[in-house]
């Protein structure tokens, strides 16, 4: 009984320094930006700090990461509560290869799939954590003189954690991330 206790208290100061590294990279999604093209409504938006030191180690000792981003199109009312108008996923998912020493991005939207391969570090963080020209809705679904904002989330987190973490994850929630909501600008629709 003393053995397990003083190993879980052993497991426990061992992930203490981790935790404290993670606080201080705090990701958050920046400089949200929408408009037009053509007949869709688009957005551009990146994760900054994005790769703090614990995910990175993860990431090159072959753990697939992935990065998961919220976004919604609320419109906003006055006397009400604001509707959302439109919601999307994008997933990025990047796997660094050992053997090949390349890393190997997917981007998921919806059923769409694209996949890259790249040897360049400082690609791969611009490949995952910029979302760029990404498609929200049909321009002409949108009301004329309506005011309109987009909110953007972002979850950083393992595609999945080693044998003894997956079941200690809800007491270590280091090991995944999230961002809080960040809002654009609000903004009218002209036709």
């Amino acid at each position: 009984m003393r053995r397990s206790i003083a190993l879980a208290s052993f497991i426990i100061l061992c992930f203490i320094p981790a935790r404290t590294v993670l606080s201080a990279d705090n990701p958050s999604m920046s400089e949200i930006l929408v408009t037009n093209s053509g007949n869709d409504l688009i957005f551009f938006s990146y994760l900054k700090d994005g790769f703090p030191r614990v995910s990175d180690e993860r990431l090159q000792s072959g753990l697939p990461m992935t990065f998961t981003y919220y976004v919604e199109l609320r419109k906003k009312r006055a006397l009400w509560v604001n509707s959302r108008v439109a919601f999307k996923t994008f997933v990025n998912s990047v796997k660094y290869d050992n053997l090949m020493k390349e890393y190997i991005y997917t981007k998921s939207e919806g059923e769409q799939k694209e996949t890259r391969v790249t040897k360049d570090y400082k690609e791969m963080q611009r490949w995952v954590t910029i979302l760029e020209g990404a498609k929200l809705i049909d321009y002409n679904q949108l009301e004329p003189g309506e005011k309109y904002y987009v909110r953007v989330k972002a979850e950083i987190k393992p595609l999945s954690a080693p044998f003894p973490l997956k079941y200690l994850k809800p007491f270590f929630p280091f090991l995944d991330q999230d961002t809080s909501w960040q809002e654009s600008m609000p903004f009218a629709i002209k036709l």
